[in-house]
């Protein structure tokens, strides 16, 4: 969970992820967050 984050939509056939945030993400704190449910970040959109 990330403060702020107001909705997550995840795509299995694709690996992509959609976050949605009332206020900017730090990008670490992301990769963190990913990184703790067991998925990896591979890039950015």
């Amino acid at each position: 969970a990330l403060d702020g984050v107001t909705s997550v939509k995840a795509v299995a056939s694709t690996g992509q992820v959609t976050v949605v945030s009332a206020a900017p993400l730090d990008d670490e704190a992301v990769r963190a967050a990913v990184d703790e449910a067991g998925y990896e970040l591979t890039g950015r959109a």
